[in-house]
């Protein structure tokens, strides 16, 4: 499977984007569901702003490739939406629109899908008139130069969002030529959970990993570890025998433990296996310098897919801080998070962990 995500600033056209490779896709695959943005934006408040407020996923599927879209919210109040989404894509389709050119925000988003490893980024232009285009092209390359290098800025694809035409296709057909991204299928299962929901009679469903069915696996929440036996797997509501790492897709377990109340920010995994330590206390690398943390601010921390409240900041310097969460998480050294203190977020990389004693 290919993990792909939209990123640009609010209203730029993201997922007009989607949209549209919907539609393509179930050109060729009549079997993929063609979605229109009220069938992406369709709560309430989406609609009325006509904004996207919390990440939607959506099947594509080309010669080669399986395709989960993340069309993801682009205005910073849905910040920890869009956070919560970055662990698990491989190529960002970034939007821009050629009327407002490159916002702030931007360049923010860009940043934090780097500092998440994403491995390839693809610029769209979105236009509305094609008698500007190549002045607005011009301009926006080189607002683009200052922080994007000259491989991203060679694949640049100019579309019209607002209209069906041939580029979605076009578009379809280099995503098509895009190589399959290296996974680690032999590492010990690590599974951040996005969605769980108690289904009767069929245990819980949990997303994203790599398990197959008859698997007994561990699941971490809020400092508490349970066994679960893996009932059924699937992918796009498709049964499946098993999800291989980097599948989006879920999975019916029977909790050992059945009033652990799991919820979005648990893990599913190895615990005789895995790397990932039980921790409280931290030491990380603070990426950015400006503007620069505030050692008694409320503290939040984006890690993964949560986001973990009052997290007390300790021996801060311009490049490292030590952190203690109010509760045990599970993590190793070179993992990337996010420190928020109000509107200020600062990249930061987990440089050692202490192992949590009861």
């Amino acid at each position: 499977m290919l993990n792909l995500a939209t990123i640009g600033s609010s209203q730029h056209g993201k997922t007009s984007l989607s949209s549209l490779l919907t539609r393509a896709s179930h050109d060729l695959f009549p079997e993929i569901e063609a979605k229109a943005i009220e069938d992406i934006d369709n709560t309430l408040p989406e609609r009325e702003n006509s904004h996207s407020v919390n990440a939607t996923h959506l099947e594509l599927q080309t010669h080669n490739h399986l395709i989960n879209l993340s069309d993801l919210p682009g205005h910073r109040n849905y910040i920890k939406n869009f956070l919560a989404h970055l662990a698990d894509i491989d190529v960002a389709l970034m939007v821009v629109n050629t009327n407002e050119g490159v916002l702030p925000g931007l360049r923010h988003q860009y940043d934090f899908i780097k500092h998440c490893r994403v491995q390839k980024v693809l610029p769209i232009l979105n236009f509305s008139d094609e008698a500007d285009l190549i002045e607005a092209k011009d301009l926006m390359t080189l607002d683009l130069e200052e922080f994007m290098d000259e491989t991203e800025l060679s694949d640049l694809i100019s579309m019209n969002l607002s209209k069906p035409n041939e580029d979605a296709q076009l578009l379809l057909k280099k995503l098509d030529s895009l190589k399959a991204p290296i996974r680690s299928e032999d590492k010990p299962l690590f599974w951040p959970l996005q969605n769980v929901g108690s289904i009767p009679n069929r245990g819980t469903f949990i997303a994203d990993g790599t398990v197959s069915v008859g698997n007994t696996i561990d699941v971490f929440y809020e400092g508490q570890t349970t066994k679960s036996v893996v009932r059924d797997c699937e992918i796009f509501r498709r049964k499946a025998s098993k999800l291989q790492s980097g599948d989006r897709g879920g999975a019916f377990v029977k909790l050992k433990i059945e009033n652990l109340n799991v919820r979005r920010g648990a893990v599913a995994f190895e615990s005789a296996k895995s790397d990932y330590r039980l921790t409280q206390d931290i030491i990380v690398e603070l990426m950015d310098e400006v503007p620069p943390l505030g050692k008694n601010s409320e503290t939040l921390v984006h890690y993964l897919t949560n986001v973990y409240p009052k997290v007390t900041v300790s021996d801060l310097t311009e490049t490292k801080a030590k952190l203690r969460f109010s509760q045990p998480i599970l993590t190793q050294p070179n993992e990337p998070m996010f420190l928020r203190q109000g509107s200020n977020i600062q990249r930061a990389l987990v440089k050692s962990v202490t192992i949590y004693r009861k």
